[in-house]
């Protein structure tokens, strides 16, 4: 991870961040099903920071409810709550936000493609003023199958917001990812590589006052397991294929005084 404060603010160190992820999918008779999700991310090192308080991660859980014809399409929405981490210098009690978004979704599959957008609405409990409020995003997906086990993928992710303060700052965030992803000849295991980015501006609506970003760059490598589905592709068209943005709840924790 790689974030960037610019030249203004000492910048977060660069560290190691775990994470994992686990999906469920209920088929509910032939063409309905639900979906269960439960993602985290962590920090290994929440190295303090004199000037800022650091984002140490989220843990994020929802369902999904779709209707899907695997040879067209998947109609659906979805609703998740999760909390935003902030490991605050000198406290032994970390600050933490509870967000929580509601959206709709719908998948389209044009042979070994798969296109993907979500649209939704975030909030959070506002326990620190300056956290994002009151936001919309909007995400999209591509997914692309060069056999039925080897997938390459990009995202793009952008909504806005405000907060609580007096003057309520407007908040913009995205994200966006590229993933590889291919699967163990004659096993259900999965090995993937991705780069993840990040950013997020505070408008200061005041005369006078600069604008506040923040970039952030993650490198990934990991290994996933699945049920059921005898390929990825299969899997994408059949099995757990829906997931939830997290950018919307990282972006709250990134305005716990990590930007400030």
């Amino acid at each position: 991870m790689d974030p960037d404060l610019g030249s203004t603010q000492d910048l977060p160190p660069d560290t190691w961040r775990g994470g994992g992820q686990a999906l469920v999918n209920i088929p509910i008779g032939d063409q309905f099903s639900a979906q269960l999700d439960l993602s985290g991310e962590f920090d290994f090192d929440n190295a303090t920071n004199p000037a800022t308080d650091d984002y140490a991660g989220q843990i994020l859980g929802g369902a999904h409810l779709s209707y899907r014809d695997p040879n067209a399409f998947l109609l659906g929405g979805f609703a998740a709550v999760g909390e935003a981490f902030v490991d605050e210098p000198g406290v032994v009690s970390d600050k933490h936000e509870t967000g929580w978004m509601v959206g709709g979704e719908g998948q389209y599959y044009l042979g070994n493609t798969t296109f993907y957008g979500q649209a939704g609405y975030f909030d959070t409990d506002g326990n620190d003023s300056e956290t994002l409020v009151d936001a919309w995003f909007a995400r999209g997906v591509i997914r692309h199958f060069f056999t039925p086990n080897a997938m390459l993928s990009g995202e793009v992710t952008y909504g806005q917001g405000t907060n609580n303060v007096g003057t309520p700052e407007d908040i913009a965030f995205a994200g966006w990812e590229v993933l590889y992803k291919r699967q163990i000849d004659s096993t259900h295991f999965a090995w993937f590589a991705s780069y993840d980015g990040h950013y997020v501006k505070v408008n200061k609506n005041t005369v006078g006052s600069n604008d506040d970003r923040l970039y952030e760059h993650a490198f990934k490598v990991g290994l996933s397991f699945k049920f059921g589905a005898n390929t990825l592709l299969e899997q994408d068209r059949y099995g757990a294929t829906l997931d939830l943005p997290a950018d919307p709840l990282r972006a709250a924790g990134y305005t716990v005084d990590v930007i400030d």
